[in-house]
């Protein structure tokens, strides 16, 4: 199992990240909080990931919130790249997950072509016992966020207008200050775990799109 992401964080001005997988115990915490759908059914966050329906890879996304409008272009680019079509020979799934209301999930994927699940975990706790953290640091660019913080701030406020106009409760898109993550879990059907994470320490701080596809796609 590996015991972090191997990013490179030489001259990393946002730091060192923590990204130890959870252990057993800390899966065991969280395994049965609800995530919902876009009609408000809720799962045991557990089943995402385990059973004789799952993948035996399950690349499981935490996005920031749904007006993010870096983790939208990142959930498009995973949309894109690694569609459910072709990753499916690989035997992995992806599931995304944000923090906010299930009346949101819609919105989100009209805006981000989405084609992989999307579910809400609205009360932060999955985010926290996983250990991603609350911050408002932005962080430098990345590959997939190489725009200035003033485009990504007028794209966030035309998300917003946008949402309003077409009825959604842009006000419940969950919290702008929380960092998301990416997590793989493997093994067992009824004892995975995950063998590679990476937390985010900024709001553009989603692995790099070419590290994510080497864990999805681990043959190429």
């Amino acid at each position: 199992m590996a015991s972090a992401c191997e990013l490179n964080q030489e001259d990393d001005p946002l730091g060192p990240s923590n990204d130890t997988p959870p252990s057993i115990e800390e899966l065991k915490a969280v395994e049965d909080i609800p995530v919902l759908d876009d009609k408000g059914v809720g799962r045991p966050f557990k089943s995402l990931y385990s059973g004789p329906e799952s993948s035996g890879r399950v690349l499981v996304i935490f996005a920031r919130h749904f007006l993010c409008g870096s983790c939208s272009k990142y959930t498009k680019f995973l949309s894109e790249e690694a569609s459910p079509e072709k990753i499916a020979p690989s035997n992995t799934s992806i599931v995304i997950i944000g923090s906010g209301v299930p009346e949101v999930i819609k919105m989100y994927i009209e805006k981000t072509g989405c084609k992989h699940p999307v579910y809400v975990e609205p009360t932060g706790k999955l985010f926290e016992g996983l250990g991603m953290i609350t911050t408002s640091v932005e962080g430098p660019a990345k590959d997939y966020a190489s725009e200035s913080t003033t485009y990504y701030f007028f794209q966030s406020l035309f998300n917003l207008i946008r949402g309003l106009l077409a009825g959604y409760p842009v006000t419940k898109v969950g919290k702008a200050n929380q960092q998301g993550g990416e997590f793989m879990f493997e093994g067992g059907e009824e004892a995975r775990m995950v063998t590679w994470c990476h937390r985010m320490r900024g709001s553009r701080d989603h692995t790099p799109t070419e590290k994510i596809l080497k864990v999805i796609f681990p043959e190429n």
